[in-house]
Order: C-alpha cells, then sequence, then structure tokens
C-alpha cells in the first residue's frame, strides 16, 4: 500500500472510531500495520539487495577464474611463440652459417677450376706441340702409338 492508501486506511478508521481510547486503539493498530508493512518491504529490499549481492559476487568468482585460465593460456602462447623464436634464431644461425661455408667452398672450386683449366690448356698446347714435333719428326718415338687422336680436333 501506498502513502496515500494508508492516509485514507487512517481517516477511516478514525471515522468510524466510537471514542478517545477506540481511535488509540484503532491508530495504534493502523500504524502497527504500516510499520509491519514497512519492515516487509525493507526486508524484500534487503533479500533483494543480498541476492543481487551473491549473484555479483559469484558472477565476479567466475570472471576472476576466467581471467586467471586466458592468463594462463596467454603466458603459455607466449613461452611458445619465445621458444619458437629461438629455435628459428638458431635455424638461421645455423643455415647463415652453411651459407659462408658453401661460399668459401665456392670460392675454392673456382679458384681449383680455372687452375684445371689452365693445366688443360697447358696439356693440350703440349700434347699438341710433341704431336707436330712427332710429325716433322721421321724417327719413330715410342710416343707416337701412345697419342690419342681426339686431343688434337
Amino acid at each position: 500500500m501506498d502513502r496515500v492508501g494508508w492516509v485514507k486506511l487512517l481517516d477511516r478508521e478514525m471515522k468510524n472510531a466510537s471514542n478517545e481510547d477506540d481511535a488509540i486503539a484503532r491508530g495504534s493498530r493502523v500504524f502497527d500495520a504500516s510499520e509491519s508493512s514497512i519492515h516487509a518491504i525493507a526486508n524484500t529490499g534487503i533479500n533483494q539487495l543480498m541476492e543481487q549481492g551473491e549473484k555479483l559476487l559469484q558472477e565476479y568468482i567466475i570472471l576472476k577464474q576466467t581471467m586467471a585460465i586466458q592468463q594462463q593460456e596467454c603466458q603459455k602462447e607466449r613461452e611458445e611463440r619465445k621458444l619458437e623464436h629461438e629455435t628459428l634464431l638458431q635455424e638461421y644461425m645455423i643455415l647463415k652459417q652453411l651459407v659462408t661455408q658453401y661460399q668459401l667452398g665456392l670460392r675454392t672450386l673456382k679458384k681449383k677450376n680455372v687452375i684445371l683449366e689452365r693445366k688443360y690448356l697447358h696439356m693440350k698446347n703440349f700434347a699438341m706441340h710433341l704431336y707436330q714435333n712427332q710429325k716433322s719428326n721421321s724417327i719413330p718415338s715410342r710416343f707416337s702409338q701412345s697419342l690419342h687422336p681426339d686431343i688434337f680436333h
């Protein structure tokens, strides 16, 4: 009941009172009823607030647990990424070393190839001179049988 309802009830009870003692008794019952109503409303409000508080507390606990789980997952992902980064860095360093070694090996092979080409040209020139000398020389030599004709073509 709202304020106007209580005032109307009090007015009606006072009008129906037969004397002063009856009015005091009726007024006292109206005030007791309003006090009980106020306590009931207050208790209901307090109970509702308590329920809301408990729900909020439960939600807070769940949220806190969720945040802890997410934080653990993020930490795990960071550690995995760090490990992956370290692994990739090690692989990069190994590959960098291998490239350097291969480059050195390639330079060495190129130098050897140049040396072999020079030796081949020298041998070819030497063989050509021998062949020409053998042709111009009428004395048969023991080299005449061993020279391969493909060398001179």
